[in-house]
C-alpha cells in the first residue's frame, strides 16, 4: 500500500515535471505572448509586516533579497506555468546580473494543492522558486 502511494506520488511529480520543460521549450522556441495574463499595479502598495513576514518564511536564505510573487494553482494548464516559467527567467537572469531575487509561488487552491504536491511543483521551475500554503482567512488576509 505504501509503496503504490509512493508510486503514484513519483509519476505526478514526473509528469509535472514533464509539462514544465515542455512548457518551457514551448514558450522558448514559440516566443509566446502572455502579456493578457499578467496585471501591472497602477501604483505601488505598501505590504503589511504581516505579509512581510510570510514572505521571509517562504526562503529563509536570504531575507533581504526581492522577492517576486505569483499566485496560482498546481492543476492549472495554461497560465500558472507559463507565469511560473517567466518568474524562473528573471530569477536567472537577475543571478547572472548578482541582483539578489527569488521567486515565490502562493496556491490559491490550497485543497489540492499540498505541501508535497507545491514542493514538487515548484522544484520543476529551479531553486530560486519558493512556495507558500494558507487556508481559508489567512489566504484572504495575504
Amino acid at each position: 500500500m505504501i509503496d503504490e502511494k509512493t508510486d503514484n506520488m513519483k509519476l505526478r511529480i514526473s509528469r509535472s515535471y514533464c509539462f514544465q520543460v515542455i512548457t518551457t521549450l514551448f514558450l522558448i522556441f514559440v516566443q509566446a505572448d502572455i502579456r493578457a495574463a499578467t496585471i501591472t499595479l497602477s501604483r505601488p502598495v505598501s505590504l503589511q509586516a504581516e505579509t512581510i513576514t510570510h514572505l521571509e518564511q517562504a526562503d529563509t536564505t536570504n531575507t533581504n533579497q526581492w522577492k517576486l510573487v505569483v499566485f496560482g494553482f498546481t492543476h492549472c494548464k495554461d497560465i500558472c506555468p507559463m507565469s511560473l516559467a517567466n518568474l524562473s527567467m528573471l530569477v536567472k537572469a537577475a543571478a547572472s546580473e548578482q541582483i539578489e531575487l527569488n521567486g515565490v509561488f502562493v496556491t490559491v487552491d490550497p485543497d489540492r494543492d499540498t505541501e508535497e504536491i507545491l514542493s514538487g511543483y515548484t522544484q520543476g521551475f529551479g531553486s530560486g522558486i519558493t512556495y507558500l500554503r494558507f487556508e481559508g482567512e489567512e489566504l484572504e488576509h495575504f
